[in-house]
This record gives structure tokens, sequence and C-alpha cells, in this order.
């Protein structure tokens, strides 16, 4: 007895649910003609229990509290008018831009009382980096020449920025990044050696990102840290016979001999230009390396290596200037009073 009771509450939960549907189906239809023949008090219960049981869509919600708050406009209940506008501009971000213009002039007037300050960015970049070796020890086994020439590699990722004022947020991006180097020596045992590595790392840069004007062009400029986890490496080295020319490549396997975080401080500047709902932009950061790439407890971990080639790796830190290019737009605003 008990479960037929159950079964028949759900089935009259289903009629009525439809019912309710269907009640609201033509609810928007109707409460326009309403508003328009002046039954204000008709538009308010045709709209608020659809609103409040859910039954419309993103759109049928903006078109509902829109005549809401002409309607409220109309009887003077302003406070219920600015209410129902601001929940217009949270359904529907467009309508301060494309405003329907039968629009009653105090409707209106409220719809450009509030701003509408995306506050969650989402998106992507990539570029090119150039990599600077700041050499902190050497350890070369020969006295001779010794230079780090700039090497060029590229980042690419996703971004998210958060705004907590309306010139400030803050920035974290998850980027591949491969940096470069390479080192010559001019003569090793008779020998011009050139060591060049790849360094594939998972980049988090973290900063405070600062924007002088919110126009449709923006310039900025960042300040935070970049943290780096070390992915793989990629090395080898190239000795060439400074009497005949011959020339051996030899492939080193070194990762198990670098730290595996780099640390470096951000510094940056960019500019942004809106198109539509997306902004796109262009910038350049230099990241000064804070420290060694090598590990110094495992230097000479590879000593069949070293006694070869009679190569050691200095200390030495990486530091690199980015230029980056990429787009963002917005997952999430808000809708604030600018004027009372």
């Amino acid at each position: 007895m008990k479960r037929f009771g159950l079964i028949v509450l759900i089935i009259l939960k289903v009629f009525a649910g439809k019912a309710q549907e269907s009640e609201c189906y033509n609810s928007l239809y109707k409460a326009n003609k309403s508003y328009y023949e002046g039954d204000m008090n008709g538009v308010i219960n045709l709209i608020t229990p659809c609103l409040k049981n859910g039954s419309y869509n993103r759109n049928e919600k903006a078109q509902a509290y829109r005549l809401l708050a002409l309607t409220y406009s109309v009887i003077n209940e302003l406070e219920k008018a600015d209410s129902n506008t601001k929940k217009l501009l949270e359904t529907d971000h467009s309508y301060q831009k494309f405003q329907d213009p039968s629009d009653e002039k105090e409707f209106t007037r409220l719809v450009n009382s509030y701003e509408i300050l995306p506050k969650l960015w989402i998106g992507g970049k990539a570029g090119f980096n150039f990599a600077f070796t700041t050499q902190v020890k050497n350890y070369a086994v020969a006295n001779t020449r010794s230079l780090y020439p700039i090497q060029t590699n590229y980042n690419a990722g996703f971004l998210a920025e958060y705004y907590f004022q309306k010139k400030l947020s803050l920035g974290i991006n998850i980027l591949h990044s491969t940096l470069s180097y390479q080192h010559q020596l001019d003569d090793v045992a008779g020998w011009k050696q050139t060591f060049s590595e790849d360094l594939n790392y998972w980049s988090i840069p973290l900063y405070i990102k600062y924007s002088w004007i919110k126009r449709r062009t923006e310039p900025y400029c960042q300040l935070g840290m970049d943290l780096s986890f070390l992915k793989s490496t990629n090395s080898n080295i190239q000795a060439v016979d400074n009497t005949n020319g011959t020339t051996t490549i030899t492939t080193v396997e070194t990762s198990s001999r670098r730290n595996k975080t780099y640390a470096g401080i951000l510094t940056g500047l960019g500019i942004s230009y809106k198109v539509g709902g997306v902004s796109l932009f262009g910038e350049s950061r230099f990241i000064l390396g804070l420290n060694s790439i090598v590990d110094a407890d495992r230097r000479y971990d590879d000593i069949g290596f070293i006694l070869e080639k009679q190569y050691v790796d200095d200390d030495f830190k990486l530091s690199n200037f980015q230029v980056l290019a990429g787009f963002r737009f917005p997952i999430m605003s808000q809708v604030r009073k600018t004027i009372k």
C-alpha cells in the first residue's frame, strides 16, 4: 500500500511539473501583451512563478528580467526595478551594449548605471625565448677562452587571470618551456668543443598584473615569480680537431646532473586589444634566473665522460627574455553599480 501511495505521489508531481511547464510556455508572450496593455500586475503574476521554478532557459530569463525591470520602473518601484536590471545584466552581459531601442528612459538609465567587469579570464599564449647564461663558477679542465652565446627556443601553454580590482589582477600560466644554452671552448687538448643542451620544463609563472588604461587598447605590466620543473634534457658535445678539422658529435645524458627546479624573478610589459569578447595581446618578459642549473652534488657522476672529453659542467644560471603573443576571454564577470 505504501509503495502504491509513493507511485501515485510521483505521478502527481510529474503531472504538476508538466502543468507548470505548459503554463510557462507562453508566459513571456502573454506578459509582453499585458505590459503593452498596461496590466502591470498581470506581467508580474505571469513571470515571477516561472522564474522561481526554473522553467526559463538563459535567453528567456534575460527577457523576463528585462520585462520585470520595465514593469517595476513604470509603477515606480525603483528598488525592484534596479534589482531586476542587475539580474538581467548578470544573465546577459551583452545587453548593455545592444539595448532595445524601445526601452523606457528610466530603465535605460538603470541599465547604464551598472558596469560589467570581467573577473576571470582564461586563454593561451606562445612565443620565443632568448636564453642568457651567467657563469657562477668555472670548472673547465683547460685554461682556454670560454663563451656562452645567446640561444633561442620556445614557450607555449595556457593562462588564467583573476581581477581582484579593476586594474589589478593575479595571473598564473602553465607553459611548456624549452631553454637552451651552448658552451664553447676554443682549445681542449687540441680540440674545439661545443657543448649544447636543451632543458625542457613545465613552467608556472605567478604574477601581479597592472593595467594602466581599461579601454579597448590596454597597456600593462607584470611582476612576479617563475617556478619551473625539469621534464627532460637533450644534450650533445661537438669536438672539432684544431689541426685537421675532424669532427665528432657525442650524445650526453645530463638530466640526472641537473637541478629539478628552476626559479626566477619575472618582469614584463605588454599590450592587449579587445576584439568582440576576446582580448588579443603581445608581451615581452624578462626572467632573471636565481639558482644554478647544475646539481653541484652530482657534477662528477659521469666520470667516464669527463675523462674522455675533458669537460666538466660549470656552475651557471639561465635567465631568459621572452616574446609572446596570445588570446584570452572572460568566463566570469561581476555586475557592479557605478551610479546611484
